[in-house]
């Protein structure tokens, strides 16, 4: 199980794992990600786990992990959470949608050759949403990316967003 608290009433991430058959390596842990190799019999995998500070440019240094980290690891790579960034303006309705801000997280991904996976499921106007709501306002925040070895690992992966229980996240 890995932990990084929650800080001023935002963030949080536990990972926790029944551990069957799996082995888990810490790789790095920050304010705002848990990175972690994930190793089943000979097959291994890297996987950050993300909740990206609220607060703008605060999140913007989580881009430059990225970066950093796809220097340091080699393999599949799975990326996982909430980057409360926007990256299209087909994913936000009612707010404003900012491309310099948006360029940021694109630059970084493409630099990791990172790229989303479709998801099926959730609800509302906006497909594969985060149920996020503020009167009007809905934005996709909640990602599951990967690089290209971990598709070709996981070729049969399915991503699904479930319903939202006492949250404004929708659980992937």
């Amino acid at each position: 199980m890995f932990i990084q608290e929650a800080r001023n009433h935002f963030g949080g991430i536990w990972v926790v794992s029944n551990g069957d058959n799996h082995t888990f390596s810490l790789i790095d842990l920050t304010a705002q990600a848990i990175t972690f190799e994930v190793r089943k019999r000979n097959v291994a995998w890297f996987y950050s786990a993300i909740y990206a500070s609220v607060v703008y440019p605060t999140h913007t240094t989580l881009w430059d992990y990225f970066t950093h980290l796809n220097s340091t690891i080699k393999g599949p790579w799975v990326i996982l959470g909430d980057l409360n960034e926007v990256i299209s303006p087909s994913k936000v309705q009612g707010v404003t949608f900012s491309i310099s801000r948006a360029s940021l997280l694109i630059n970084a991904l493409d630099t990791c050759n990172i790229d989303g996976l479709d998801l099926v499921g959730g609800r509302g106007v906006l497909p594969g949403e985060e149920a996020f709501r503020v009167g009007l306002i809905r934005k996709k925040l909640d990602r599951f990316m990967a690089n290209l070895e971990w598709r070709i690992l996981f070729s049969h992966a399915l991503v699904e967003l479930l319903p939202p229980i006492n949250s404004d996240h929708n659980p992937i």
